[in-house]
Formats: C-alpha cells, structure tokens, sequence
C-alpha cells in the first residue's frame, strides 16, 4: 500500500478554495443526559452503562442535514475498550464496532481546514477491517481521549499535542514551520521522539503569481517510543498515519529511479516517502538507525 498524498492540482484546488467554502460536517456533542441522544442507539449503550460507564463519556457526532447520504456516529470509552455505533446512510440502522488497542492495526488522522477524518484499521478475527469517522475540529476535544485509548495511552494523555515544545525538531523550524508544527502530531503516540527525518518534494521553480503557486508536498517520519509517525503536509491538507513497531516488517532505503524510503508492515502494506537526492546521506543514516531500533523491539 502506497501513502495516499493529494496530487497537486487537488492541493491547487484546495489553495483557490477560501475557508467559509468548507462545509462543517458535525459538531461533536458531549452527553450528560440520554435524553440527549436519539433512542436509536440506547439498547447498544445499556450493556456499558450498566457497567458503570459515565454518561460523559458518550460523544455524538449528529448528521449533518445539508450532506445527504452522510452517517452519524456515538463514540465512548469504557477503561481502555472504545465502542462507535454508526448509522446507515438513511439513519435507520446502527452498526456496533468495540475495539481494543491490541487490535488496531494502523490509525490515520487527516485534517483539511476544520474537517477531521479518523481511520481504524483493525483485526477480526483472521479479517483485516477498517472503520472511519469524521467531524469538526473546533469541538476535537471530545475525540481525543478515543485517539488516546486507541493508541495505547490513557485517555487524557496529551489533550492538546500543538503545545509540545516538540524540541527534538527545533532545527526543523528554521527550514518548514508548518511541517515543525504538524510534526507536533507524531506526539499524539507517545512523548518520545528519538529521531525524525523531513523531507519536501521539489518543484520547478516557473514564475506564478501568489493565486496561482501550488503547494509543495512535505513528508516526516518521527520515530517514537511505541512506534512511527508517518505525516504529509500540504497547505490545507495534513495526513497522519500511526504505526506501532509489532505491525512493522521492514523499514529500507530503495534508489532505483529516484530514492525513496520504503516501511512494509507485517501485513503486507507498504508506504513510500520520497527522497531528494541532496539528503539521500540523510535518509540512509535515518533508515539505518530505525532498522536497529526495529530488530531491537522485534526481539522483546
């Protein structure tokens, strides 16, 4: 599996977009009562609640009415189990997913503007599967501790990741500090960063006026205690996939063509970031220090 980055005429389009344009999908909703709820989704609920589960661990993320055929979803949390009901597409049926951390695969978070997307990637069994969910990042706070418990932290690790110093990328910021600040995301796995390699796609440089100019694709790999952070940048666009050492293969430096640093998972997926010529002895020294952290979790 290929890292699925924007062409440049979809970032282009997204640069001649202004903000107001962008639709706000849901606005996440803490619940104090259940009377706030649709009934729908109770009977899935009583099984936790009778458990002891807090009412204010229930997130929900209503239809927005404008976008016809979207889903709804109730997120919530119970110790380190988290539970999405999700509607059909006319809202009449709801489909239950509970999840544990030792089954997640692979979760990517994606943000453009103000619209979140989270992807689950789980194991059922022999099955790979995958759940999503969306909403509006003014109200991310109601979400996080879902992305916590996900990623093996309690729930309110971290809440805000962009006010980590983020010192072990300080020398980033004199180059990209838009890259500097999404590489905060990599955080969002755990508080160590040990190393990191950055890298931009480089464009021919044709005189365009400032409408006109296309955004310059970035990529970063923060490799962290529990595993990598892989993140795409673009001007509207940030893309964050989550990977812990035990679903990681391999991790190589390939240069046929042109360069580029190869991650194979353990179940066969694989991602590429591009590398420039001028830090190819960068990237060779990065893959190279990851393979041994790599061979060193593999034999815990």
């Amino acid at each position: 599996m290929i890292m699925t980055l924007p062409t440049e005429d979809e970032m282009a389009f997204h640069q001649r977009m202004e903000p107001e344009e962008f639709k706000l999908q849901s606005w996440p909703k803490r619940i104090y009562q259940l009377t706030d709820l649709p009934e729908i989704y109770l009977p899935y609920l009583q099984d936790w609640l009778q458990k002891g589960m807090p009412v204010k661990h229930l997130t929900y993320i209503p239809r927005e009415e404008a976008l016809s055929g979207q889903p709804e979803y109730v997120l919530c949390w119970l110790q380190d189990e988290v539970m999405l009901l999700k509607t059909d597409f006319i809202g009449r049926k709801v489909k239950q997913v509970i999840l544990s951390p030792d089954r997640i695969i692979r979760v990517d978070y994606s943000v453009s503007l103000l619209n979140c997307q989270v992807t689950l990637t789980y194991k059922e069994g022999d099955e790979v599967l995958q759940e999503q969910f969306q909403y509006n990042k003014v109200k991310e706070e109601h979400i996080v501790p879902i992305l916590n418990i996900l990623l093996k932290n309690q729930p309110f690790y971290e809440m805000n990741v962009y006010t980590n110093e983020n010192s072990t990328c300080q020398y980033l910021s004199a180059y990209s500090y838009a890259m500097f600040n999404s590489s905060k995301l990599a955080y969002r796995l755990d508080s160590n960063m040990e190393c990191y390699y950055w890298d931009k796609k480089q464009m021919k440089y044709i005189h365009q006026t400032s409408a006109k100019r296309k955004a310059v694709p970035e990529y970063f790999i923060g490799a962290m205690d529990k595993g990598i952070a892989l993140i795409f940048s673009g001007v509207y666009d940030v893309k964050t996939i989550y990977l812990l050492w035990k679903n990681i293969r391999d991790i190589e430096i390939e240069r046929e063509k042109s360069a580029q640093i190869r991650i194979e998972t353990v179940q066969g997926d694989h991602y590429t970031i591009p590398v420039n010529a001028s830090r190819y002895t960068l990237a060779e020294a990065f893959v190279q220090r990851i393979r041994n952290k790599l061979q060193r979790q593999q034999l815990v």
